[in-house]
C-alpha cells in the first residue's frame, strides 16, 4: 500500500510539472524542487538573472500551488504528511 501511494504521489508530482509553463519556473521545479541533489538559491538567481529571494519567493509560489494541486486530487488529509514532510 505505501509504494501505491508513494507512485500515485509521483505520478501526481509528473502531473504537475506537467502544467507548469513558465520555463523559469519549470528550470526551479525540476533542479531546485524535485532534485536530489538541488541547485542553489544563487546559482539560480545568477542563471536567470534575479536574486536568491527571488528565486526563494518562486519556489514557495510554486510549493503552494503543488500542495493546492494534490489537495484536489488526494484530499487533505491524505495529503498532510506529504507537504508537511516537503517543508521540512
Amino acid at each position: 500500500a505505501q509504494a501505491d501511494i508513494q507512485q500515485a504521489l509521483r505520478d501526481a508530482l509528473d502531473d504537475f510539472g506537467r502544467t507548469i509553463t513558465d520555463e523559469r519556473e519549470k528550470t526551479i521545479w525540476d533542479e531546485r524542487v524535485l532534485s536530489e541533489d538541488p541547485k542553489s538559491l544563487q546559482d539560480l538567481g545568477d542563471e536567470f538573472g534575479v536574486s536568491r529571494e527571488r528565486i526563494r519567493q518562486i519556489e514557495a509560489k510554486l510549493k503552494k500551488r503543488v500542495a493546492s494541486f494534490l489537495r484536489k486530487r488526494f484530499g487533505d488529509q491524505e495529503i498532510e504528511l506529504a507537504i508537511a514532510d516537503w517543508n521540512s
